[in-house]
């Protein structure tokens, strides 16, 4: 590897480091985001059907476009347009704006999963490694990204002290009235310094459950008065009357950290751009423009090779989207009634395993082809599998450990979509289309219909849908590697 490109590897790093940013910024606030926005979970699983669309049609467009402009240019472009995406999601304030902005945020995406390959591709032909080395960006972003945003979520420690005293929310104060509770429950902490009740209750003609107040216990606990509370709704949507008319969130702070970061990525993209501009290399040199000169001409079947490896790379992050958008949901509303701080948690740990999965095969892949990765990967996701149907039995030890598991043993696919594709075809622009389009077909929309099916069946739909994505995962695995046999 040329010494002057390592400088490239970093900046290319950083650039898919916003896109993981951006891709696992939006799951753990989508309980923020839908009284934000004041949607439903059926609405908005429908506005983020835009964000897919946005992301297929881009990437349909990609390749034309990179053949057009000097591809760090068309990296600075997308760095520029995303940043201003993720600045105004929380400023969107309802469905007119919400879809342009949401729409814009999918098109990044799609061009982004083209673009940092293709460049990746063009500047180490013979390095499968650096792919997925510069890619495991995206896995550390995506691990950053919900981190950054705990503290401003609405239950987050900064929105929790920027509250204040009680009194600075009066609608939350009800000083005499007796307030009657179905199924309550009271918890005193071990020191005794808080009492927490829990239960259901009727507020405003709207049905609220999980109802929390919290008191110090500064007199007997029959006599406290609790006036710090948490409200969770139901069906008050119906009642034009939720608690999303006293919510309180912060996440216009990270949202702006997220734009923020694509100022110097954009800066180091042009730099790229004007170190090979002013080089001697070949004027089709992967700085400037896309060489056409690469014969990308295919067999019969290696044509169905690519055709099976796209629907490959359907299922193959559509594991990924379900946990990353949905995992918040689903713990909140499954039985287990996770709160969203240990969700947020929980979609921390399995991105940091998820990145881990993915500089693991870094250090392998010069001395072990892409087949024996993918299937010990294979067998890891199995586990996974079968630990998050036993946390519908043994609680939340299995459901964080089936997390691990599935983030560790998933996160060498993305990458090695594209290095188990290149041992057999040549890696075009187009090729790298297409398995990209997949992928981002199940990123957005296999999510989509999880989260269709958790809406009208419940919340375990999340398990069997991610049981049945594994299902198809892996038996095309097998169709493929049969395929291979016959490949030239």
């Amino acid at each position: 590897m040329e010494d002057r490109k390592y400088f490239e590897m970093l900046v290319l790093f950083c650039f898919t480091l916003t896109v993981g940013i951006s891709l696992a910024g939006i799951g753990p606030v989508l309980p923020d985001l839908m009284c934000l926005w004041n949607v439903s979970l059926h609405t908005i699983s429908f506005l983020f059907l835009i964000a897919g669309v946005g992301t297929l049609a881009a990437i349909v467009v990609s390749s034309l476009l990179m053949e057009k402009l000097p591809a760090f240019i068309v990296l600075a472009i997308i760095t520029i347009t995303r940043g201003l995406a993720m600045f105004l999601f929380p400023y969107t304030g309802g469905l007119a704006l919400a879809g342009p902005v949401v729409f814009i945020y999918g098109t990044t995406n799609g061009l982004s999963a083209v673009g940092s390959l293709y460049t990746t591709n063009l500047l180490w032909p013979t390095r499968a490694e650096t792919i997925h080395l510069i890619q495991s960006g995206v896995a550390i972003g995506a691990t950053l990204s919900p981190l950054l945003e705990k503290p401003f979520l609405s239950d987050g420690l900064f929105t929790i002290m920027m509250q204040g005293t009680p009194n600075d929310n009066p609608k939350q104060q009800f000083g005499d009235n007796n307030v009657t509770f179905n199924s309550s429950e009271i918890t005193v902490s071990p020191d005794r310094s808080m009492a927490m009740l829990t239960g259901e209750t009727m507020l405003d003609n709207a049905i609220y459950t999980n109802v929390t107040f919290y008191n110090p216990l500064n007199e007997s606990l029959l006599n406290a008065t609790f006036d710090s509370v948490n409200l969770f709704l139901t069906e008050a949507e119906a009642n034009n009357s939720s608690w999303c008319d006293n919510f309180s969130t912060f996440l216009d702070f990270p949202f702006i950290l997220f734009g923020c970061i694509a100022i110097p990525v954009t800066v180091g993209l042009i730099i790229c751009y004007r170190r090979g501009k002013n080089s001697q290399d070949h004027p089709t040199n992967p700085y400037t423009s896309i060489d056409k000169s690469t014969d990308t001409s295919q067999s019969c079947i290696q044509h169905m090779f690519v055709i099976l490896m796209c629907l490959f790379s359907l299922f193959s992050m559509a594991i990924v989207g379900c946990i990353s958008n949905l995992l918040a949901t689903f713990g909140t509303e499954c039985a287990l009634k996770v709160d969203l701080n240990t969700t947020s948690n929980m979609t921390s740990v399995f991105w940091i395993f998820y990145s881990l999965g993915r500089i693991v095969p870094y250090f392998f892949i010069d001395r072990v082809r892409t087949f024996p990765i993918l299937s010990v990967s294979f067998v890891g996701m199995t586990a996974g599998v079968v630990m998050l149907f036993l946390s519908l039995y043994n609680g939340l030890v299995s459901l964080w450990i089936s997390m691990i598991l599935l983030g560790f043993f998933s996160g060498p696919h993305f990458s090695s979509l594209f290095t188990w594709t290149r041992e057999y075809v040549c890696l075009s622009s187009k090729n790298i289309a297409l398995l990209s389009l997949g992928a981002n077909s199940g990123l957005q929309f296999l999510p989509l219909i999880t989260g269709l099916l958790m809406d009208h069946f419940g919340p375990n739909s999340f398990i069997y849908s991610i049981t049945g994505i594994y299902i198809i995962h892996l038996s095309l695995f097998i169709v493929l590697k049969v395929c291979t046999r016959f490949v030239p």
